[in-house]
């Protein structure tokens, strides 16, 4: 995958996590943490080992949740 396939996925998150945001509706952006950026994550790094799961995950909007 290339850094413009990160990016995409990354916007992807970052779309559904703000909607969830704006709802008020924290439960579904702590599953989407959970079951979907922290395996993805795991994932993209078993598959390229230059991959950066911090700015990955900054990417996203889940640094406070993941990072912390």
């Amino acid at each position: 995958m290339t850094r413009k396939d990160y990016k995409l996925i990354a916007q992807h998150i970052w779309n559904a996590s703000s909607i969830c945001t704006d709802a008020g509706d924290e439960d579904t952006r702590n599953f989407i943490a959970d079951y979907i950026v922290k395996p993805i994550v795991v994932d993209l790094k078993a598959d390229n080992e230059r991959f950066d799961p911090i700015r990955f995950v900054n990417a996203c909007g889940y640094a406070d949740e993941i990072l912390n």
